[in-house]
């Protein structure tokens, strides 16, 4: 569905926060230093542009402006496709807490 922008062999660097930060040749969703999370560039070249439903409660969002990506396993490395879904961030983040509460997580 979307483009892809040779993102195996772009130079990286880790974010404080674990994620991997990407430096390919061009990418719709680098910053002004022409960076791209590795895992929000993965799933956009799965669903590519465009709006999208949270995969949790089906909310609409857009790139840039709501549109989070989940890791469905928490695993921050995991950035294989099928382990990456659009989400809005409460539902993000709501599984995140629920996890680190021990409380059930939707999967």
């Amino acid at each position: 569905m979307g483009e892809s922008h040779a993102l195996v062999s772009a130079p990286f660097t880790v974010h404080s926060a674990g994620y991997r930060r990407l430096r390919p040749d061009a990418h719709p969703l680098a910053d002004s230093s022409g960076y791209v999370f590795e895992h929000r560039a993965v799933l956009y070249d799965k669903i590519g542009p465009g709006v999208h439903p949270c995969h949790w409660c089906g909310r609409e969002l857009i790139w840039r402006y709501g549109l989070e990506v989940d890791h469905i396993d928490f695993d921050r490395a995991n950035n294989a496709p099928a382990n990456l879904v659009p989400s809005c961030h409460r539902c993000n983040t709501g599984r995140a807490m629920a996890r680190r509460y021990g409380r059930e997580v939707v999967r």
